[in-house]
This record gives C-alpha cells, sequence and structure tokens, in this order.
C-alpha cells in the first residue's frame, strides 16, 4: 500500500518486528553463547534504505523505517558492548535477487550465493578500527547511518 490508497499497517508492524525486534531478540538469547567465544562479534546485515541522511525512496516505508531502527540498535549495542570486548560488523550487501516479496526478484544486480564472498569476508575479517562502528557495503564503501 501507499499513502493515497492506505498503508498496510499490520505488514509494517511485521517488518519491523521481524528486521529490528528480530536482531534484538537474537542478540539477546545468543549472548550467553559469545560471552564463552573467542570471537565476541555480532554481525548485522542493514541496508541502504536505512540511511535517513541519504534516503531517496518515497514508498517502503516498513522496510526503510525498520532498517533504520536496526541501525539504531546496532549503535545501542555497539556502545553496550564494545567495551567488553564485542565487535561489530554492519553490512549493506547490495541488491539481491532475494525472495523478500515473496517470489524470487530478478532485477537485482546479483544472486545471493554471489553476494555471499564479499560478506563472509567482511563478517569474519578484521579492521583497523573497531572502535568505530561503519556499515559498509559489498564493494567495501562506507555508508553513513
Amino acid at each position: 500500500g501507499d499513502l493515497e490508497s492506505g498503508l498496510d499497517y499490520a505488514a509494517i508492524e511485521n517488518t519491523y518486528n521481524v528486521n529490528t525486534l528480530g536482531l534484538l531478540r537474537l542478540v539477546e538469547a545468543m549472548l550467553p553463547l559469545l560471552e564463552r567465544s573467542t570471537l565476541k562479534r555480532i554481525a548485522i546485515v542493514s541496508s541502504e534504505a536505512g540511511c535517513i541522511t541519504l534516503a531517496h525512496r518515497d514508498s517502503g516505508f516498513g522496510y526503510g523505517m525498520s532498517k533504520a531502527a536496526l541501525n539504531m540498535v546496532a549503535r545501542l549495542l555497539f556502545n553496550d558492548l564494545r567495551p567488553q570486548g564485542y565487535t561489530f560488523r554492519l553490512y549493506h550487501p547490495g541488491w539481491m535477487n532475494g525472495y523478500m516479496s515473496g517470489s524470487k526478484g530478478t532485477h537485482g544486480d546479483m544472486e545471493p550465493e554471489e553476494a555471499a564472498v564479499p560478506a563472509l569476508a567482511y563478517f569474519t575479517g578484521d579492521r583497523e578500527d573497531e572502535d568505530r562502528l561503519a556499515l559498509v557495503d559489498y564493494m567495501g564503501s562506507e555508508w553513513p547511518f
């Protein structure tokens, strides 16, 4: 839906529940295991859609709002857990031919298996400055969030 025909608030709430609260629930549930790990890393998949300063879309309220809120969750987790030795990877994978709308998209820039290669490298690799949270895309470029 759109503003003229009416927004689907149940769908917006569901998107927020999955994209934003889902991360928070997962981190909370995994924290006891992460505490015992030698690599306390939290890897988060975000999107350019959550970048408020670069917002160019005029629809997709649920998705954009959920990703902006996800970026705030990442910041709050970083502020809380970085002093305890946690490291973070906030990642924008690019436009993939995924199943976000229920059927596989065909207009993306890459297939999921292609997108996984730079994602895995970023999630498992080292960074020079672990004390700075950064949103990085699949080409290694930083985005404001």
